[in-house]
């Protein structure tokens, strides 16, 4: 279906955007890419709680609806499977940041969520965004 299609592609790229320029990772912080003043008036937006939650539940959810619809003569599964994962991930870390931004309780977290969606969670953005670009440009390569 062309319309999950479209939502998948959006979504890994908001989703990737919003992971990117995120304000409370330091990761990349040679990386300046716009001014303080910029990015409050630009990304303002994203420290919104409920923004945070909806898009964490529209990628994840879109994400697993892709696994099993194709568009045009994709390999079932294998045609989207790329951008399908990579909206479950985005979605669950928008999930876990909404959950660590609600929560104050200081609760050990897995090493691997702690070093993948937390740590490093700027190369998932980056990941995020060129899965979306490539899906975009190139719609009917098998596992893209």
């Amino acid at each position: 279906m062309l319309q999950f299609y479209f939502l998948s592609v959006l979504l890994n790229a908001i989703i990737g955007l919003v992971l990117l320029y995120e304000k409370n990772n330091d990761s990349f912080d040679d990386l300046d890419l716009m001014s303080e003043e910029q990015e409050k008036g630009v990304f303002s937006f994203i420290e919104k709680d409920k923004f945070t939650l909806i898009l964490g539940l529209l990628g994840a959810l879109v994400g697993f609806v892709k696994l099993f619809s194709v568009v045009g003569d994709d390999v079932l599964i294998l045609g989207d499977l790329f951008p399908a994962l990579m909206g479950l991930v985005g979605g669950f870390a928008m999930l876990l940041d909404y959950y660590m931004a609600a929560h104050t309780l200081d609760m050990p977290t897995n090493r691997i969520i702690q070093i993948v969606f937390i740590d490093k969670r700027k190369i998932v953005a980056i990941i995020s965004l060129v899965i979306a670009t490539l899906h975009f440009i190139i719609p009917q390569v098998v596992f893209f």
